[in-house]
């Protein structure tokens, strides 16, 4: 009898979904929006948030339990040809993942040609972006390493110079 008691309550406590308020990161959700194509402008509410694939977060907003809901905005995928598609995201959020991703299907119109080359551009765009950060982290990292290789060295003359270790100045 135990054991079903425990059971049927370990059951009702599953389904619940918890408030943290005191970490003000576990109260939000993570929505992506994204396309196919990849690469059209989100717009939400009229604001312009990136290319897809983009994400957002979102606060929970808890009456009670049973009703634990999100105020996703009003989005809209524009693709480069100037078509568009809107995206239908629930507000409630309860039996959902916590990270939830939406595709807008672009319409079957015309201009596609124009919308798969947009795409592969900012493809390419996003990949020169990742080249030039790993550049920049590995020339920091050089350096550092550079920094810490040299001595302070005081001549006889009084001169204090930066010398490389083992090296002369």
């Amino acid at each position: 009898m135990r054991l079903l008691i425990l059971a049927l309550s370990l059951f009702a406590i599953s389904g619940c979904i918890s408030y943290d308020y005191t970490n003000p990161f576990a109260n939000l959700r993570l929505i992506t929006y994204d396309s196919s194509p990849q690469g059209a402008s989100l717009i939400c509410n009229g604001e312009v948030k990136g290319y897809t694939p983009t994400s957002l977060y979102y606060e929970i907003s808890m009456k009670d339990t049973d009703d634990a809901s999100i105020s996703p905005e009003s989005c809209t995928a524009k693709w480069a040809s100037g078509t568009s598609a809107s995206y239908d995201v629930s507000p409630y959020i309860r039996n959902q993942p916590a990270n939830q991703r939406y595709i807008a299907q672009r319409p079957d119109v015309e201009g596609y040609l124009v919308d798969a080359e947009f795409s592969l551009k900012v493809e390419q765009l996003n990949y020169a972006k990742q080249q030039a950060a790993a550049a920049k982290q590995q020339a920091e990292a050089t350096e550092k390493i550079s920094k810490k290789k040299r001595k302070i060295v005081i001549k006889d003359d009084g001169i204090i110079k930066r010398c490389r270790m083992g090296g002369t100045c």
